[in-house]
């Protein structure tokens, strides 16, 4: 972005368009909350040292999406939530033949969005601590995203299915304003930082007579606690 631009907290997110690829089944369709689902690992970087990493994202982010409110839900269609409608959206999203594409808001929300998705990426640094300025950090900043298994985002019993993702950008809302640019690039000057949650899976310890204990995750319990980020 340009150096007198800042981006609107918590809009940045990645679109892309989605294929389901398989012979044997016409009526195929995806989870709900696919832009979560389709997350097997997040991670985010500060000049290629990462100061995030989340595994198995899609547990827990869906897990963490169960307490949006319904007008958050019900604004969600873009990220691939779909509310009380029996998965018949998403289906016809996809073209799926078992859709009934003339019932309502199902038609419409179909029509205004297609196959493409998006996925939020709301990282702290991008959420919670006001206008994002990437030209005032010393790093740059960048996600490393692992997509998903198949069998975790389609919902198809042909066991050669695939999906495929193409059209990827970014999009996020920005403000263009040299007072606001200057003020953030103040903020981050000097040594500033910012809090950004941690996730942690707990480990249960395993022992079989004669053998070592051995510490093993468990999903989907996390424990979160705040790490602190040099910016």
């Amino acid at each position: 972005m340009e150096r007198t631009t800042s981006s609107f907290p918590g809009t940045a997110r990645l679109a892309f368009n989605i294929t389901l690829n398989g012979d044997t089944e016409a009526n195929h369709t995806i989870v709900n909350n696919l832009g979560r689902a389709l997350l097997k690992k997040i991670s985010a970087k500060l000049e290629g040292q990462e100061v995030m990493s989340l595994d198995d994202a899609d547990i827990y982010l869906c897990y963490r999406d169960l307490w949006m409110t319904d007008k958050e839900r019900l604004n969600a269609a873009y990220y691939g939530i779909h509310v009380d409608d029996g998965g018949n959206t998403a289906k016809i999203r996809l073209g799926a033949g078992d859709s009934v594409a003339a019932t309502q808001p199902d038609a419409s929300i179909a029509a205004a969005f297609g196959d493409r998705f998006a996925i939020t990426l709301d990282f702290e640094i991008l959420t919670d601590h006001g206008p994002s300025y990437q030209a005032g950090l010393k790093d740059r900043l960048s996600f490393e995203l692992t997509f998903n298994d198949y069998g975790r985002v389609i919902m198809w019993t042909d066991p050669t299915a695939s999906y495929e993702i193409t059209n990827i950008s970014l999009e996020l809302y920005v403000v263009t304003n040299p007072d606001l640019a200057r003020r953030k690039r103040q903020q981050y000057e000097p040594d500033s930082g910012a809090l950004h949650a941690h996730i942690t899976p707990p480990e249960a310890c395993v022992q079989q007579e004669g053998r070592d204990l051995e510490l093993q995750p468990e999903h989907p319990h996390t424990v979160a606690q705040r790490n602190h980020v040099a910016l």
